[in-house]
Formats: structure tokens, C-alpha cells, sequence
């Protein structure tokens, strides 16, 4: 926690902000129990990813932008097993 701690502050030092960032994020196990509570987990996970957006605040254009994204991981053979909002 300290470490993270530290990397933020420091980001936030060099962006002149804490409402930008550089993008890098921080990668950590996939919390699989705290999805388990809200959507169906396959037993076999080894086939799974997780992904992270960031969509409009705008209803209209964040529904045309997750419509698009369904439509390209379908055309792909990615079935989605839900989403944490």
C-alpha cells in the first residue's frame, strides 16, 4: 500500500493534478470472488480476460460506444459474461 501510495502522489506531482494521469495503472490479480458475486464465472478460467473502460458520460454516445465494442468482441467469438459499473 505504501508503494502504491508513493507512485500516485508522485504522479499526480508530475501531472500538476489529481485529475489526470499518465495512463499506466497498476496491475493487480483479477478479483474473482468479487465478480463471481455479480456475474456467472466459468469454472475453467483460463479463458478469461477482463477489461477496463472509460465511456462517455453522455448516455447516447456510451451506449453506441458499448453497442460497438458487444458487436466487435462478438464478430471476434468473445462471449461477455457481464459488467461491473
Amino acid at each position: 500500500h505504501y508503494i502504491i501510495s508513493e507512485l500516485m502522489d508522485s504522479n499526480i506531482q508530475l501531472c500538476g493534478g489529481d485529475d489526470s494521469g499518465d495512463g499506466a495503472g497498476v496491475m493487480t490479480q483479477i478479483p474473482w470472488k468479487l465478480f463471481a458475486s455479480e456475474v456467472h464465472i466459468p469454472e475453467d478460467r483460463s479463458g478469461c480476460a477482463v477489461g477496463m473502460l472509460f465511456l462517455s458520460k453522455d448516455p447516447e454516445e456510451r451506449i453506441a460506444a458499448k453497442k460497438r465494442l458487444e458487436e466487435a468482441l462478438v464478430h471476434e467469438r468473445f462471449e461477455i459474461l457481464g459488467y461491473r459499473i
